[in-house]
Formats: C-alpha cells, sequence, structure tokens
C-alpha cells in the first residue's frame, strides 16, 4: 500500500488506477482493488516506464536499453504505452527466459525479437518493439545508438570492476540519458561511486527512491539522472 500511495501522489494525480492493469501470466501475485487485479510491483514498474517514456520523448524513432530488465514488468507497460519506442534488455540467461515468456505472452500485438533473431551490426531495430539480448551483447550496441539506458538496483550489487565496464557502455552508447535507482550506502558498489563520463553527461537529479521506504525506513536508495551536456532539456 506505501508503494500503491508512492504511485498515487505523484503520476497517478494525472491518470486513471486501471493503468496499472497487467497481463495476468506466470501466476502473479498482488491485490484487489474495486474488482480489478495488480500485480505487486506494478506501480513502481509503471512509475519508471512513464519517466523513461517522457525522458525520451521525440519526432523520431526512440530506443530505451535497460541492464537486468527481470521478468519484464517494466518493459511491458513501456512497449504498451510507447509505440514509437524499441525497448532493449540485456540480462542473464535465466532472466531472458522470463522476459520472453512475459512479454510474448502478455504482448502478442508487440514485435519481440529474442537473441539469434537480429544482427546488432546490420538490422534496422526500430522494426521491433523489444529486444531480448544477453548482457555481452552490449559490446555490439553502436556509439549514441541509445537515447536512454537505464538500470534499476542491481548495478549496486555488483563488483567494482563489473559496474564499470557497465557504466563504460552506457557513457559510449547513450546519446541523451543514463538514468538508475541504486543503493548509496550497502551493496557491492556505491552508487555515487559509479564512473559516469562527466565530460559528455552532467547530473541532472539525485532523488531519494523511496517506494521501500515502508520496509525499510533507512532506506539509502536514491534515483540518479544524468543529462547528456549536449542536449538541451
Amino acid at each position: 500500500m506505501h508503494r500503491f500511495g508512492t504511485w498515487l501522489t505523484s503520476i497517478g494525480k494525472t491518470m486513471p488506477i486501471t493503468v496499472l492493469n497487467a497481463p495476468d501470466v506466470g501466476n502473479p501475485y498482488g491485490c484487489f482493488i474495486d474488482g480489478n487485479f495488480y500485480r505487486a510491483g506494478c506501480d513502481y514498474q509503471h512509475y519508471y516506464a512513464t519517466m523513461i517514456g517522457r525522458l525520451t520523448r521525440s519526432n523520431s524513432h526512440r530506443f530505451a536499453l535497460e541492464i537486468g530488465g527481470g521478468f519484464g514488468g517494466m518493459a511491458y507497460f513501456l512497449v504498451r504505452d510507447n509505440p514509437d519506442l524499441t525497448y532493449i534488455d540485456m540480462d542473464l540467461p535465466e532472466n531472458m527466459a522470463l522476459a520472453a515468456f512475459f512479454l510474448l505472452s502478455g504482448c502478442p500485438d508487440k514485435k519481440i525479437a529474442l537473441y539469434g533473431e537480429v544482427d546488432l551490426a546490420t538490422d534496422d531495430l526500430s522494426q521491433y518493439d523489444a529486444v531480448i539480448l544477453p548482457n555481452f551483447a552490449i559490446e555490439e550496441i553502436k556509439d549514441n545508438a541509445i537515447d536512454l539506458c537505464f538500470n534499476s538496483y542491481s548495478l549496486s550489487e555488483m563488483p567494482m570492476a563489473t559496474v564499470t565496464n557497465y557504466l563504460a557502455h552506457f557513457n559510449r552508447i547513450s546519446s541523451k540519458f543514463i538514468y538508475h535507482i541504486n543503493h548509496t550506502t550497502v551493496g557491492s558498489t556505491k552508487a555515487d561511486e559509479f564512473a559516469i563520463d562527466y565530460e559528455k553527461f552532467e547530473l541532472i537529479s539525485r532523488a531519494p527512491a523511496i517506494w521501500g521506504k515502508a520496509c525499510n525506513p533507512l532506506m539509502d536508495e536514491y534515483e540518479f539522472l544524468y543529462k547528456a551536456k549536449n542536449l538541451s532539456f
């Protein structure tokens, strides 16, 4: 209920709660409100999907890349509400399988490509709504090909060397934004120590991410938004 309240007092003020409806795929758990079922975490996922959609709004086709998309909860809202955007999920094989199952089952009208079905060097990814790839494929993404790179929590759980490698690619492939939510005092790597290229990007916002505050009043989770310096905003 704390998460629902957070959503309701932010973007929920301008949207009906029914926008949080998602496919009943995979036997999810959650709660019923006014007879409608809402999957646990849908509020958090919809919020960040909405923020990514708004940040990347453009007259041309957009690309958003996420490291660690989980089962595809955020991706569902992002591709549902942004038909002119291609979402690229890069994750470990087990999570890739979950995301593929969820998105292919829950979004039958969307064009979704799996690993091995696209050539990152030659194919036009704008024809797809979503592309699901292994994490090492990030090396094949072209420079400045992505409008926004996103991560939620998993970077701060990785060793510094791994985070530094991912951030080097974020710095390289993102043309506009780097957006992430991570721990600042606990975890293997603290978010304030992430190797952002400050020659290319500037920090626009560092704000508490209060989604988990009901579980942990001393939460150390912050939302970071970096903007390319050459981008008008």
